[in-house]
């Protein structure tokens, strides 16, 4: 499939760049990883395991892509992570380990709900003490699932800054798994904004996908029904492409230049930016704050 995006990237030779792909060893990363090296950059690509994808992609015998091992479901491991760069600067960051919220509420060995760990905690911790190794003028973007403008406003009203890894009776059930993918894309908006604001001369930004043939939802256990709504107020529900295919849209984010002119936006499945202003109304900087501090807290990183 070619589309816009490949065209336009078409333009872009990336030979002399360098990438981290952070999730980088299956779905969405893979693909990230695949065409950036394909483009001419060199690519670190960062999981907990390093395997053989089922287009038969191995990484070990890629001569533009290196491994390196990460648990992101331990903030000790992170930080761990993050430290083996101490020498290294990129051009491009990419985060792109998510999982989704199953209804069936874990906890990692570090006593953190696991997939406010996965989805929102761990980039708290990696994006922080990455962001150093990011070179000026580089870029930094976030891929998260699938954006719902239905769901969001349904359920904005019920965001609360008080129980953000759900631990009250009743607010963790499998019919309100997408609250949580919600309050988890909230909360990587903020922490895209902040770092935006913290990082005049460096671009951050964060994307939703839309659908990716990747196994994402296959791997979590969601219910089908749970699926089905969230998908139903999807203006680009029926659009579906391969992690490779995605990773082109991802690229284009990462090099076109009129999206470079704007640090900490947010973007749906066809690089449209999302307005955020209404959201923004709803929550105080009071909140905001408290986010920060519970978020330094249960990491123990006091970066930002």
């Amino acid at each position: 499939m070619s589309d816009k995006f490949s065209t336009a990237n078409n333009k872009h030779v990336l030979n002399g760049r360098s990438a981290l792909v952070i999730g980088g060893t299956q779905g969405i990363g893979m693909g990230v990883a695949q065409v950036l090296a394909e483009r001419g950059a060199s690519v670190v690509v960062a999981g907990r395991n390093l395997h053989q994808d089922g287009n038969g992609t191995n990484y070990s015998k890629e001569k533009q892509l290196q491994f390196s091992k990460v648990d992101l479901a331990s903030n000790v491991d992170i930080k761990r992570f993050a430290g083996t760069f101490s020498d290294e600067q990129f051009d491009y960051i990419v985060w792109s380990a998510g999982i989704f919220p199953s209804g069936a509420r874990r906890e990692t060995n570090e006593g953190v709900e696991l997939t406010f760990q996965i989805d929102y905690l761990s980039k708290f911790v990696g994006l922080q003490l990455l962001t150093p190794k990011l070179k000026e003028g580089g870029r930094m973007v976030t891929i998260l699932s699938p954006y719902v403008e239905s769901l969001w406003g349904r359920f904005i009203s019920q965001f609360d800054v008080d129980d953000l890894e759900f631990k009250k009776p009743k607010r963790f059930e499998e019919t309100q798994a997408h609250k949580m993918n919600i309050t988890l894309s909230i909360l990587t908006d903020l922490l895209i904004k902040r770092l935006s604001e913290q990082h005049p001369t460096k671009f951050f930004s964060h994307v939703h996908p839309g659908q990716v043939g990747s196994n994402l939802l296959k791997n979590s256990e969601v219910p089908f029904q749970t699926i089905k709504e969230l998908f139903a107020g999807n203006q680009h529900a029926s659009i579906k492409r391969t992690p490779v295919e995605y990773g082109e849209v991802a690229v284009f984010l990462l090099t076109d230049e009129d999206i470079g002119k704007k640090s900490g936006a947010f973007y749906d499945s066809e690089v449209k930016e999302i307005d955020q202003s209404e959201f923004e109304k709803k929550i105080s900087k009071q909140d905001v704050d408290k986010i920060w501090e519970y978020s330094k807290r249960v990491s123990n990183t006091y970066v930002i």
